[in-house]
């Protein structure tokens, strides 16, 4: 349309406000059409470092009814930046509630495990920091840290493990590391 090739010419001419004016213009024309929003966020996360303008923008792409299903998931990676991987998890758990299964959803959830596996990991390593403070050595066997919480991957067979570098993480995520390395 010529609201989206009038925002990309004026993104290439540097004239970001224009840009923005007509993906706005876009977006209040056809307003199921989460893609004028979801430019608008880019401009503000890509040009002018405005997070706040930038998640604004995302929530409304990812709530229009003609969205990739993947903005939801764009929302919760601007949530992490600026409020925290708590609130991003928070966000998705919301979003797949409401959510009927489907292949947007399987995206989704992937999204929320990985990040609940990157929460969690920073928890362990804490819990591992204060058993090596406690007892002068590193643990030898996932038990001896007592882990409150189960591995997100579970449902996939995952379990805690000592990785090769010392850290704790998913037996499902250590796999795919040794998979990306090789």
């Amino acid at each position: 349309t010529v609201y989206h090739y009038g925002g990309l010419m004026m993104e290439l001419c540097e004239d970001i406000d224009a840009s923005d004016a007509m993906y706005e213009a876009g977006f209040e024309a056809f307003p199921d059409e989460g893609r004028f929003a979801f430019m608008i966020s880019a401009n503000a996360s890509n040009y002018r470092k405005d997070t706040d303008r930038a998640l604004l923008w995302m929530k409304k792409a990812a709530a229009a009814p003609n969205s990739a299903p993947w903005y939801s998931a764009s929302v919760a990676g601007l949530i992490k930046k600026d409020d925290g991987l708590d609130s991003s998890i928070s966000y998705l758990e919301e979003q797949l509630k409401m959510m009927e299964p489907s292949p947007f959803r399987d995206y989704t959830e992937k999204r929320y495990r990985s990040l609940l596996h990157e929460s969690y990991e920073i928890k362990i390593e804490e819990l591992r920091q204060k058993f090596i403070v406690a007892t002068g050595r590193k643990p030898s066997v996932v038990e001896e840290l007592h882990i409150p919480v189960s591995d997100p991957y579970e449902v996939q067979g995952g379990e805690w493990i000592i990785a090769e570098d010392g850290r704790v993480r998913s037996s499902v995520v250590e796999s795919k590391k040794r998979r990306k390395a090789q």
